[in-house]
């Protein structure tokens, strides 16, 4: 339970020693991290009782892998080479406005 103190009648603080509470503002820090601060005094807590936070569990899953799909690159180098004309808007040290790409679909060199 939470008391509020009036502290110069000007600001009003909660003592507040939910471990939970400060688990959420310490940005989800661990159990032993909030001990590790108790111990130095810096956290007013009385006890070491964390509750399951769904935040953390699901933060630490796993993404589900997709499947691969199968390669459809070209068996053989210079089989296909796909190419891009780029404009630029400032010109380049040789005055061009535009410069050409070429990457080869088997080794995907440029």
């Amino acid at each position: 339970m939470s008391q509020t103190n009036m502290i110069k009648e000007e600001v009003n603080a909660i003592e507040d020693y939910s471990t939970d509470l400060w688990h959420k503002r310490l940005e989800h820090l661990s159990e032993k991290g909030l001990g590790i601060l108790a111990k130095k005094n810096y956290l007013p807590l009385k006890g070491m009782d964390l509750s399951t936070c769904t935040y953390c569990l699901v933060g630490k899953q796993h993404r589900v892998v997709f499947q691969r799909s199968p390669s459809h690159r070209r068996s053989h180098v210079l089989d296909l080479v796909h190419t891009d004309i780029c404009s630029m808007i400032d010109k380049s040290l040789g005055g061009t406005l535009y410069f050409v790409s070429f990457i080869d679909d088997h080794s995907k060199k440029i």
